[in-house]
């Protein structure tokens, strides 16, 4: 286990028996980790050309769109195209065989949404109302097994949809439209 996050984007779906499940997809608003697993921490993505080269990316993905945003994504990175420290946190969790543990119920609320904010600007972002919810009792998954459902699940409705990023691209276009008159 390399990630532990505070959001839950699985939409009111509870994932296995626990309070909490395991996926290979972190998500970054209120996690926390380990100085054994930060030191894994490779920011440069030093080894990214052997995994795009050795195709690994077919080893974590059956679909072929969820390969192509992440190998994408990892590139943008590698060029300095995107200024961003979770892909490369993501890529070193995969690369070191980790997983990450997500809540079944949503423990965080962000209140970073305005235009001070460095990634989430859009009042209107498609995450920025979940419902926060109290946890009052942990109780441990049967298995530390990968639930593959929450991660398609993930990819799907928060990174490789379509519909998804031309809402999101909407929703700021109009904003901006709206700050220019």
């Amino acid at each position: 286990i390399m990630h532990i996050g505070g959001v839950n984007f699985q939409n009111g779906r509870q994932r296995g028996d626990g309070s909490y499940y395991f996926t290979k997809i972190c998500h970054v608003w209120g996690w926390a980790s380990w100085r054994r697993a930060w030191q894994l921490y490779d920011a440069e993505m030093e080894t990214f050309s052997e995994f795009r080269e050795t195709n690994a990316i077919n080893n974590l993905f059956l679909k072929e769109k969820d390969r192509k945003y992440w190998i994408d994504n990892f590139e943008k990175v590698c060029k300095q195209e995107i200024n961003s420290w979770a892909f490369p946190w993501v890529y070193s969790i995969w690369i070191n065989n980790g997983l990450c543990i997500l809540p079944n119920f949503n423990l965080i609320e962000n209140i970073g949404f305005d235009s001070r904010a460095t990634h989430t600007r859009s009042v209107d972002y498609v995450h920025n109302e979940i419902k926060l919810e109290r946890l009052s009792e942990i109780i441990h998954p049967a298995f530390v097994i990968e639930c593959k459902e929450a991660t398609e699940y993930s990819l799907e409705n928060q990174f490789t949809n379509p519909n998804i990023w031309s809402l999101r691209y909407r929703r700021l276009k109009s904003i901006v439209k709206e700050f220019l008159n």
